[in-house]
């Protein structure tokens, strides 16, 4: 596994605050258990919720069909390094903070910043965005 740096991290949220004609693209930084540690403004607007509100919260929250949860680090580590395997993008169904479903696909990398593992999930939300 390579490591990437503050900067490469950043980066990643720069890509994702680029709105697409057919929705909207948002990066988020998830922890060992798979919560968010980090997330980026198109991400708020996509799970209809604020960054401070967001953190903390498990993806799984969020994102239907995603195997996480329990306690144990090394189950959900080892299921988001699968996921992370191919670095394919994935459909999956989601809901909003309000419970709106949605169509969303997902890209996850494993990073390193730090000395702590991570990883970055690029999301591309479907639905227009537009007046949000």
């Amino acid at each position: 596994m390579i490591g990437q740096s503050s900067a490469t991290v950043e980066a990643g949220f720069q890509l994702g605050t680029a709105s697409r004609s057919n929705g909207l693209t948002g990066v988020l930084i998830l922890d060992r258990m798979g919560r968010i540690v980090s997330c980026g403004e198109p991400v708020e607007r996509i799970l209809a919720d604020r960054q401070p509100r967001l953190i903390g919260r498990g993806i799984a929250d969020f994102i239907g069909g995603l195997c996480l949860g329990g306690t144990s680090p090394s189950y959900n580590s080892r299921y988001l390094d699968y996921l992370c395997a191919e670095g394919a993008w994935r459909k999956f169904e989601a809901r909003d903070v309000v419970g709106e479903k949605f169509m969303v696909e997902l890209s996850l990398s494993p990073i390193v910043t730090e000395g702590q593992r991570l990883f970055l999930l690029h999301l591309r939300c479907g639905r227009s965005m537009e007046g949000s």
